[in-house]
């Protein structure tokens, strides 16, 4: 399968500096079905 999107030590934090995501390494590939949910279903 080819790789869609990959995903290396990604990381993004709000402006007053809480971190949303930390180190994210992630590939993901053609031919499957991903959900990512959060804690509120976002």
């Amino acid at each position: 399968m080819s790789v869609l999107v990959e995903c290396s030590n990604l990381t993004k934090c709000y402006k007053n500096g809480v971190p949303a995501v930390a180190n994210l390494n992630m590939t993901l590939e053609s031919g499957k079905i991903i959900g990512l949910l959060g804690p509120n279903g976002s």
